[in-house]
């Protein structure tokens, strides 16, 4: 590293904790213990404020995560990609968490975007204050003498025992490829743009869904978001989005399992002529998606809600169609971005690509089996009816 060079702290995440370092090109999302946060604490008082200044709502000392960043950089809009690197973090340990929990007994993953939200203050270069800008303010206060700051009253903070951030090994590395051509090489392709754009959405719609406090609006909220989140990764370059581009695109991700894979025409569209439709043979996921885009319009266009629209019939008991939103939006990710393959698979001896070959088809089963467990397909019964 260039000795004028020096790591500064952008922001810390309150909520989240972390056991190893996640590096981006001169980006990283650290631990607090972090050795690099040694220097900043000892030059800086509002950011040592801010690292060490967190408690629960019980008293106890948090360690929360911290955003740093080289200083001087290259990347030309740092905020931007700094925000941009912890959506590709956030969501691929989010969506990672709910496929390999839902449905189960237990989950040690965390599955909500709130754990990854920065703290609305950071620290001014010489240290003396605490500053903030946003749409309707411009903060700037000296750094008090006994700084103290809460995480999300409304989640536990994050524990690496019970709670912990795990990104998904196939998708978290096609996501930072997406964020370097864009911040460090400026080499983006022309879907790179909208799908970090996407991610943002898809943050939102991973919060935990408490914020107009009222369990139906709350959901059709998020629905709608996830809807969102995905039209815009499914839009094409030169048309405009419908239902049907989005079914297209989670088509391209292939299914094996015969419950999931198993077609039935479904009504996708109602012409003006009366008594007109138009019909597609849909699988699980493109039906499931289907619901969720019903279920966004009846929120949004003003229709009568009820409960079954969020949670309807065909669902394992305890699932709601927001638990498997994160499924079907993994499913355009892996069907839009492809999946990295492993280089054993092109070696050149026989028994290495067979290995390869079945890890990796393992892998990509993992999210087939999180779709059975929300329908219930794990229990016998029930997928035997569905087979048959």
């Amino acid at each position: 590293m260039d000795k004028e060079q020096q790591w500064r702290l952008a922001y810390v995440l309150p909520n989240l904790q972390l056991e190893s370092p996640i590096e981006f090109d001169g980006l990283a999302f650290v631990p607090n213990s972090d050795p690099r946060l040694g220097p900043i604490r000892a030059s800086n008082k509002a950011s040592r404020g801010l690292l060490d200044g967190f408690k629960d709502t019980g008293g106890t000392q948090l360690r929360p995560a911290a955003a740093i960043h080289i200083s001087p950089t290259t990347i030309t809009n740092l905020m931007e990609a700094m925000v941009d690197a912890r959506n590709c973090f956030a969501l691929a340990c989010v969506l990672n968490g709910w496929k390999i929990s839902i449905g189960e007994l237990n989950n040690f993953l965390i599955r909500d975007s709130d754990y990854f939200d920065f703290y609305p203050r950071w620290p001014s270069d010489d240290g003396k204050n605490l500053c903030y800008l946003g749409p309707a303010l411009e903060w700037v206060s000296p750094v008090p003498t006994n700084f103290t700051a809460q995480a999300h009253p409304y989640i536990l903070p994050s524990n690496p025992r019970f709670s912990r951030p795990e990104p998904d090994e196939e998708l978290f590395p096609n996501l930072c490829k997406i964020w370097r051509r864009i911040h460090v090489t400026r080499k983006a392709r022309p879907a790179d743009y909208r799908r970090l754009r996407s991610l943002s959405i898809a943050y939102e719609a991973c919060r935990v869904p408490q914020g107009m406090d009222n369990p139906l609006y709350d959901h059709g909220k998020h629905c709608s978001f996830w809807v969102s989140a995905l039209e815009t990764l499914a839009h094409p370059t030169r048309k405009r989005v419908t239902l049907r581009e989005v079914l297209l695109l989670l088509e391209k991700r292939p299914m094996r399992d015969p419950c999931i894979n198993r077609k039935r025409l479904t009504v996708i569209k109602w012409a003006k002529k009366k008594g007109g439709r138009e019909r597609m043979a849909l699988n699980l996921v493109q039906r499931l998606y289907k619901r969720l885009y019903d279920a966004r319009n009846a929120f949004l266009h003003g229709n009568k809600l009820s409960i079954k629209i969020f949670i309807p019939s065909g669902l394992r008991e305890g699932i709601r169609l927001l638990d498997v939103a994160p499924l079907i939006y993994l499913t355009a990710l892996e069907a839009g971005i492809g999946q990295r393959q492993p280089r054993a698979l092109r070696s050149k001896n026989l028994t290495t690509r067979m290995c390869a070959l079945i890890e990796s088809s393992f892998r990509r089963n993992v999210l087939e089996d999180a779709f059975c467990r929300a329908m219930g397909f794990d229990q016998p019964a029930k997928r035997q009816r569905v087979v048959d």
